[in-house]
């Protein structure tokens, strides 16, 4: 059954920001994953799961963090969670007796195909505000968009995963973090800080609680962007005069110019990773994760 969602607030200026819609977008897809599979498994660990028992033999750590574009440490925290609930094994590595392999164990098994089953209807809800037709459309400009850096990488994640539109959106989020988080490091600005600085821009001196709403983000993740921004000179807090209680993020003078520069930033390595879609597909594809996202 499809959860009633509360609508999410979309500053018009945020929905110009790609990367920013990607990330609420993965955020959307986590939430309703997370609601969907069967415990323990998340949108990561359904993932390695599904590529152990996909490929059919067993893989190192390495392997599986490479066919699916997965950090190190990201592979390593799951592969853990995966151990410590019994879902996989180690095996010694027969071309090397000092390492070992992945394997997927009946309980793995058994857990996967249940995951498999609920992933339909995660699926579902998740392209509920699109539409059957939104939702189709979506599922074929996102692939569009990835395979060229997948096949860039020599990734390889399994065909059901790519026919996910959960799987699709957090992998789409996070391959276009790491070209943006790139290009805005040396500003010593993460992405998340230009999506607040965008909204900052926006709204002038504002609670932290209203910043979070129109971020999409829990009131924790926004102190972790207020630190951010205030250790760069961009935004200070002050008590609100009217109620010494709340507190407002203050844009300083330096806000304007790390964010111009942060756009400019994030728009020159954006436009030529988004490049395998034309200009009227991508303004699609913005349409439809505005949809998505606010539904």
């Amino acid at each position: 059954m499809s959860q009633q969602h509360e609508p999410s607030v979309l500053l018009p200026e945020l929905a110009d920001v790609l990367g920013h819609l990607f990330w609420r977008g993965n955020a959307r897809a986590v939430a309703v994953l997370t609601a969907h599979l069967p415990p323990p498994l998340d949108a990561h660990g359904h993932a390695v799961l599904t590529t152990l028992v996909d490929e059919g033999a067993p893989l190192s750590q390495q392997a599986v963090a490479d066919r699916l574009l997965l950090s190190r440490t990201t592979l390593t925290t799951v592969a853990a969670q995966l151990l410590a609930h019994g879902l996989v094994e180690r095996v010694r590595n027969p071309e090397d007796r000092r390492a070992y392999l992945m394997t997927p164990t009946p309980a793995g098994r058994r857990t996967l195909a249940a995951g498999h089953r609920r992933l339909g209807a995660a699926d579902a809800e998740l392209g509920e505000p699109l539409g059957p037709n939104g939702a189709s459309e979506l599922l074929a400009l996102l692939p569009r968009l990835l395979r060229p850096h997948l096949a860039e990488a020599g990734a390889q994640p399994p065909d059901r995963l790519l026919a996910s539109l959960a799987f699709l959106l957090t992998r789409t989020h996070a391959l276009h973090h790491r070209v943006v988080a790139e290009a805005v490091a040396p500003l010593d600005l993460e992405p998340r800080d230009l999506g607040a600085l965008t909204a900052l821009d926006a709204l002038g001196p504002v609670p932290q609680t209203e910043l979070a709403r129109a971020l999409g983000v829990s009131g924790a993740h926004l102190v972790q962007i207020a630190d951010d921004l205030e250790r760069v000179g961009a935004v200070e807090r002050r008590r609100a005069p009217e109620d010494r209680r709340t507190q407002l993020l203050h844009p300083l003078p330096a806000s304007a110019r790390l964010l111009t520069a942060a756009h400019a930033a994030a728009r020159g390595a954006s436009e030529p990773w988004s490049a395998a879609l034309p200009a009227r597909s991508r303004q699609r594809l913005r349409r439809l994760l505005v949809q998505l996202v606010t539904g």
